[in-house]
């Protein structure tokens, strides 16, 4: 039983975005019903190299603890079980590009006239108004129209380098499911529901919010600065003993940079007056950081961070994934779960990042096999006959 065992979700979204928001909700009991098709099932199952159209992590990961269903939208009998399913659900969410639901007929307008209560979620990737709104993204799109990819790198680099991962996707479905909580709040108290229309590129804007003000008040415009820092140097991430081995090292006071080079034996930093002040360390954290770089370079990005910190230093060890698997501190808090996935034995993938103390974060079932849940939905929660599934089955409805 979980605070959310109330709340139903019918769930179009794909890929991250939209799946990583009503995870957050289906961690705390929420009934999430993920709608697919077998011919256009959601892109992770086939976007992560996967032997077996089942054996996708990503989507594995994205999906726990919700339902599986299976319908083709352009068969008419499938709109007669949505509109079933939309009577006994608080929201519906996608995050197709503008205008897909309104192809399948279930576009906000509709659904707000058909079902009031309902809370209408849409999540394209700039917006459902604009001269711009039928513009196809990607989460690796969203970056550099939103400016994230211009600041995400190197101080004189070449060419913008940004993340290797959708950042944007996992910031908008963070906001996605406290958005959903607080319109079906609201819908609770005024008796109406609502259509929510976030744009994944402002919500990403939005993460620049002091670059902006920055600008509107006079300063110089924001320039890339790979690992350094506008107000504390050295700061910077060296590489350490081993294979693609690091640790972060950010000197913050005078006080530090002295316990610094105490801990490098560099009695000459110390004695040097062009190192004495940030500005002066500014100046030369060129010089600065390969010279700490030849002292981490001979250790164990962990020593390298406990000398560091026990001293003062901030620093900490840049983790693989590996090193997650096998962190003490994930263990406990139990933040690793052990899945029992039909296709992907032992896997172990990350939990909920938020917990609650009275009914915490639960992990309940594997990712949903294509369909697996269409008899228990179609003839347990909606009440259909077992002879009418299987008209619905021969007819295709379930393709």
């Amino acid at each position: 039983m979980g605070p959310l065992d109330d709340v139903r979700i019918l769930d179009f979204s794909h890929i991250a975005a939209g799946p990583y928001g009503t995870l957050q909700l289906a961690y705390f009991g929420a009934e999430v019903i993920k709608v697919e098709s077998r011919q256009r099932p959601d892109g992770w199952r086939i976007r992560d190299s996967a032997s077996h159209i089942e054996a996708s992590r990503p989507f594995a990961d994205h999906n726990k603890n919700k339902l599986g269903l299976t319908l083709n939208m352009k068969h008419p009998l499938a709109h007669t079980i949505v509109d079933r399913l939309l009577q006994v659900c608080d929201a519906v969410i996608d995050n197709f590009s503008v205008g897909v639901m309104d192809r399948l007929g279930m576009g906000h307008e509709q659904l707000r006239t058909h079902y009031p209560k309902l809370v209408v979620v849409s999540v394209p990737g700039l917006g459902s108004t604009g001269p711009h709104r039928h513009w196809v993204t990607w989460g690796p799109s969203i970056m550099p129209l939103s400016g994230l990819t211009y600041l995400w790198n190197q101080e004189d680099g070449p060419e913008p380098v940004g993340s290797q991962t959708s950042y944007p996707d996992y910031v908008v479905g963070a906001h996605v499911g406290a958005l959903v909580l607080a319109a079906i709040i609201s819908r609770d108290v005024t008796g109406e529901g609502c259509w929510i229309d976030l744009s994944q590129a402002e919500m990403s804007a939005t993460l620049l919010a002091p670059y902006y003000m920055s600008v509107l008040h006079g300063d110089d415009d924001p320039n890339p600065m790979g690992n350094h820092h506008s107000a504390y140097a050295p700061h910077g991430c060296y590489p350490c003993l081993g294979s693609d081995r690091w640790c972060v090292i950010t000197v913050t006071s005078d006080a530090q940079w002295i316990a610094l080079c105490r801990l490098m034996e560099r009695d000459d930093w110390l004695t040097d007056q062009n190192l004495r002040t940030f500005s002066g360390r500014r100046d030369h954290q060129g010089a600065l950081d390969q010279q700490i770089a030849a002292w981490t370079l001979t250790q164990d990005p962990k020593i390298v961070m406990e000398q560091c910190q026990k001293v003062g230093i901030p620093a900490g060890v840049v983790a693989t994934g590996e090193d997650l698997t096998h962190d003490p501190q994930l263990e406990v808090r139990k933040f690793l779960i052990d899945t029992q996935h039909p296709y992907l034995p032992g896997l172990v993938m990350p939990g909920c990042p938020v917990d609650l103390m009275d009914t915490p974060a639960q992990y309940t079932h594997h990712a949903p096999l294509l369909g697996e849940h269409n008899p228990d939905i179609i003839c347990g929660l909606l009440g259909y006959t077992r002879d009418e599934y299987e008209v619905f089955d021969v007819a295709g409805v379930f393709n």
